[in-house]
């Protein structure tokens, strides 16, 4: 950063603003990089989320049908002990 004094006797700086710029370029760099960072996180989050959510159905689904299974066969044996009767 030179400064030199032109023929009015004004003193100017050159290149004083590219420290700034480049400090701005870092500082916005970081934070899009940031932001990518955690809506990648986020989504992941999500997706697990979900597949825990669709597995857990999945097994309820099948301990109920099993369940109801059980439930018509005691219902059958019940029935077929009254009619022995």
């Amino acid at each position: 950063m030179s400064r030199t004094i032109d023929g009015a006797g004004v003193k100017r700086q050159h290149g004083s603003v590219l420290v700034y710029c480049l400090g701005l370029l870092v500082i916005l760099s970081l934070s899009v990089g940031y932001s990518y960072n955690a809506s990648r996180i986020s989504s992941e989050k999500t997706r697990l989320q979900n597949t825990a959510d669709a597995a857990s159905y999945s097994v309820a689904a099948v301990e109920a049908r099993d369940l109801n299974f059980k439930a018509y066969t005691n219902r059958a044996m019940v029935a077929n002990q009254v009619a022995l009767a």
